[in-house]
């Protein structure tokens, strides 16, 4: 081999997974139903109603999630830092009143979605997909969703994002130990296959929920 010569490496599984599920992520993103909250073009219970099919979602994740907890690839994935259920549920308290659960309900799209967490249990790589579609995009891009929120809402929302806080000092060092989790997880390459169909469907099934949303909030 000359110096000129390279060794063409794979890339790790985190950048492969990036990759791979870049189209569905930002069809996701796209939805119309995201741009009118990033623009601050809800009214306040759109928002609460968000929150809803969230904690739909969350609690499928952490019941899941709690089931595979001794998996010694899954446990680390799942720390108590990450629970989100508890912290939805003040928020909605604080934002609509203690009986928020009567006055909205869980929208179709979310209950598909949330099957396809519970099925996900039975194939830990399917679950770890729905785990990082979901906390990955809470801690990165969920944070400036926050801030959008702040300056479009203000006093609105006060009390009411709590959901956005994570118990973490250091949140680009915990998202960092998390992908290398991802690079080092001895799956199998048909159990790494199926990860990124499984992350493609959880945005797939985000997508389908933004859609129902915005048909139930029309501008």
């Amino acid at each position: 081999m000359t110096t000129t010569d390279t060794i063409e490496l794979d890339p790790p599984f985190s950048v492969r997974i990036r990759n791979a599920t870049m189209t569905a992520h930002r069809a996701a993103e796209r939805k119309q139903f995201v741009h009118r909250l990033m623009r601050g073009q809800l009214p306040i219970d759109g928002v609460a109603d968000l929150m809803v099919q969230h904690h739909a979602i969350y609690r499928a994740l952490e019941e899941t999630g709690d089931g595979l907890a001794d998996d010694a690839v899954v446990g680390p994935f799942v720390g108590a830092e990450l629970r989100r259920v508890p912290r939805i549920e003040a928020d909605l308290a604080n934002l609509v009143g203690a009986d928020w659960s009567e006055r909205f309900g869980t929208r179709p799209a979310t209950r598909a979605y949330v099957e396809l967490i519970r099925s996900s249990g039975a194939e830990p790589a399917r679950f770890v997909a729905q785990h990082y579609t979901r906390l990955l995009g809470d801690l990165s891009g969920g944070q400036a969703i926050r801030r959008t929120l702040e300056r479009h809402y203000g006093d609105r929302l006060a009390g009411a994002l709590s959901f956005y806080d994570f118990d973490i000092d250091d949140l680009d060092a915990y998202k960092d130990a998390y992908r290398a989790r991802l690079d080092d997880a001895p799956w199998a390459d048909a159990e790494l296959d199926a990860f990124i169909a499984e992350t493609n469907r959880a945005y797939d099934a985000n997508s389908a929920m933004f859609v129902e949303l915005d048909e139930a909030w029309p501008a």
